[in-house]
């Protein structure tokens, strides 16, 4: 990540963010006393650095990576003997339903706390067609049998 500073004296503006990726994180002031946007410029830049040596991020991970740097994290808990692999297994389809749900490439600072408001109905509707579609094959399966037990 590079911060990077700009001030165009011409036009009284001076602008400072981070640079990572394709994103920016930018404020910028347009004033026109020189004095004042340049103070004020460099209060935001001396914010902005602040916040990044203390580990603040201007940039989001996608549902994805954060779903793998879970994972992997749990993976320690694996090799500790905290939990058995099935135990991991099983968080590892949550999470992938979860996935379905919410969208691989939202970013996770982009949630809101009701995004999610709707998981358990999504989950318990495909659940139950799922469910109704296995219990027909097996229906149909036993009637075969049946039939040919009869015959």
């Amino acid at each position: 990540m590079k911060l990077v500073c700009t001030s165009e004296a011409s036009i009284g503006s001076f602008a400072c963010g981070c640079l990572k990726r394709t994103s920016t994180h930018v404020k910028a002031y347009a004033h026109a006393a020189k004095a004042l946007h340049v103070e004020r410029g460099k209060a935001a830049y001396l914010e902005i650095y602040g916040n990044l040596q203390q580990g603040k991020s201007y940039f989001s991970i996608t549902t994805k990576e954060g779903v793998e740097k879970y994972l992997s994290f749990r993976k320690r808990d694996v090799e500790l003997g905290h939990i058995v692999s099935g135990r991991l297994a099983t968080i590892a389809t949550h999470l992938q339903h979860f996935l379905s749900f919410i969208g691989k490439d939202t970013k996770l600072k982009e949630l809101e706390r009701t995004d999610c408001e709707n998981y358990f109905y999504h989950r318990h509707k495909s659940h139950q067609h799922q469910s109704q579609t296995s219990h027909s094959s097996k229906r149909t399966e036993h009637y075969k049998c049946i039939d040919e037990v009869a015959e």
